[in-house]
């Protein structure tokens, strides 16, 4: 720690950044991606390619309002100079990474202490949720990054900005808009509450000038305005109606079947973030000195409560919805470590209960994964698992072997190393074998947890890349047809209807892929295809004849 604190700012972030982009970018190409949002993003961004359009989201050649086009942007220029492929679609993340690591390192270094700022880039970027989603295709990462940054400078426009308030706030202004560029509305939506709720507690008594909030509005619109604008005189008014609806009902409803308890959030953030939840559960009691710094501990406060709370009273429930909550979590867990650094905080109860608890938890399923991986007749024969599908996906080949017990113990001599060594680099030793394990995990493991669930299908649609043919999933949900059968743009209006599919007279072969739970009624009504095969719970079929 002492060597890396004897760094110029230049060279500290020229580390973290080179060591962010090579361990969030290292493999990222060798499984593929997954169903549904990872291969929906990738997909949108290649049909931009494809038509040379690069204004209109488009899935299946059909407008697609649910996002705002800067991720599919990155994703395409990704794809423009490495290839329409696996780690193309996921680099842009990978950058995410890497620039997160610099941000809070120099928002840390600049405001607090250069120690502070090491141990929060350390802290959000050795968990377990941050590296997975710098590790995926998912437009989170980026998102959560624009809002913070706008947060910051939110705050940066109020205090401590040197004179140049309006300068920030016009910052603040552009980064939100990428935000709404980026997912949509949201962006706002958080800001507004945050700082809302801050001149509440101020009581209003905050130095914010005309000027700032003009400058702030101005910026906003143009930047976070852009995609609405060019859909608008493009003609395309209805796009941004349907995504306005959209938006709304998501916070209404249950979205694709997510739901779950008020509580779900909560769970995720305690266990998925470890060690850095853990941190923070100490980092809530240490107050900073200066007032200024003291308000940015209140803006972190009411970023991760209002956040948390936000999307717990939503319906719909996904496991990266609380994302942006990493970072104030990771504040309050660098406001722990660097007090622990400089010996004037103590460790809590709570603390000392909480991360063995779930550090065993984690290291029970990180030793279950290859257990029932080189025992997989256990999930085969399983009376608990009430589905036939889910049974059928296990008879996937894999190579499971004993080496990949050596992955957990990784991460449990992590463990062991935080109880055993009493100075403060056992912290340090923590986080470090934590990321190494969750890195070798994320890499050894979930390739192979791929396997059981899409690949059989999704290599299928691979062997069809080359033909001339209509390729349709049946009775289930999925973008993966598209996007690995590198489905060009179709002449016939109707080569996305799938009962034109298989009763129409198409122009075209016809494949069809169902679950194996639906397999036999499909058989029984439609004669006229024949089953090529089964394989992992996925049935084949091929259109013979036309009724």
């Amino acid at each position: 720690m002492n060597r890396l604190l004897q760094l110029t700012s230049n060279q500290s972030n020229a580390l973290i950044g080179f060591l962010g982009l090579v361990i969030f970018a290292s493999f990222n190409g060798q499984s593929h991606l997954f169903d549904w949002d990872e291969i929906n993003f990738a997909e949108a961004a290649r049909e931009m390619i494809v038509t040379g359009n690069y204004s209109l989201v488009q899935i299946n050649y059909e407008p697609f309002w649910e996002k705002p086009p800067l991720f599919f942007w990155l994703q395409a220029l990704c794809m423009n100079l490495f290839g329409i492929n696996e780690f193309s679609a996921r680099l842009p993340n990978a950058i995410a990474g890497a620039i997160t690591g610099m941000v809070l390192y120099s928002i840390g270094r600049k405001n607090f202490s250069n120690s502070f700022g090491w141990l929060w880039a350390f802290a959000y970027c050795t968990s377990l949720l941050p590296v997975l989603y710098f590790k995926s295709g998912i437009i989170d990462p980026w998102f959560n990054l624009f809002i913070f940054y706008g947060t910051y400078a939110t705050w940066k426009s109020i205090y401590n900005s040197n004179g140049k308030h309006l300068r920030w706030a016009v910052i603040s202004g552009a980064s939100i808009g990428l935000g709404i560029m980026t997912k949509g509305p949201v962006a706002l939506l958080v800001i507004l509450m945050v700082f809302g709720v801050f001149f509440l507690w101020k009581r209003f008594k905050v130095p914010v000038r005309f000027s700032h909030f003009s400058g702030f509005t101005i910026s906003l619109i143009i930047i976070g305005g852009l995609w609405f604008f060019i859909e608008w005189v493009s003609g395309r008014g209805h796009i941004i109606e349907d995504f306005i609806t959209y938006q709304i009902r998501l916070l209404q409803t249950q979205d694709a079947g997510h739901g779950g308890p008020f509580y779900y959030h909560f769970v995720v953030l305690l266990i998925g973030c470890f060690p850095m939840s853990i941190f923070a559960l100490g980092g809530f009691f240490i107050k900073q000195e200066k007032d200024s710094q003291q308000d940015f501990q209140r803006i972190m406060l009411l970023l991760f409560s209002l956040v948390l709370l936000l999307f717990s009273l939503v319906n719909t429930k996904i496991i990266h919805y609380s994302s942006l909550c990493y970072f104030p979590l990771s504040f309050f867990a660098a406001n722990y470590l660097n007090g622990q650094y400089n010996r004037n905080s103590k460790e809590y109860a709570i603390q000392k209960i909480a991360l063995p608890l779930i550090g065993s938890f984690l290291l029970i399923v990180f030793f279950a994964l290859p257990y029932l991986g080189n025992h997989i007749e256990i999930l085969r024969e399983a009376t608990w698992i009430d589905d036939d599908f889910a049974k059928a996906n296990f008879n996937a080949e894999n190579s499971w072997s004993i080496i990949d017990y050596v992955l957990p113990l990784i991460f449990a001599g992590g463990l062991a190393l935080y109880f055993i060594i009493k100075s403060f680099s056992r912290h340090l030793y923590l986080m470090a074998s934590m990321l190494v394990s969750f890195l070798i995990i994320l890499t050894a493991f979930v390739p192979k947890i791929e396997a059981y669930t899409q690949r059989a299908a999704i290599e299928f649609y691979a062997s069809k890349a080359n033909e001339n043919c209509y390729v349709t999933p049946v009775h289930y949900k999925s973008y993966a047809h598209l996007f690995y059968t590198k489905k060009q743009k179709q002449k016939n209006p109707k080569h996305s209807n799938v009962n034109w599919l298989i009763d129409g007279e198409t122009d075209k072969p016809v494949y069809c892929v169902l679950k194996n739970t639906e397999s036999s009624k499909f058989q029984e009504k439609n004669t006229h295809f024949k089953l090529l095969y089964k394989k992992n719970g996925f049935a084949f079929f091929e259109k013979i004849q036309n009724k």
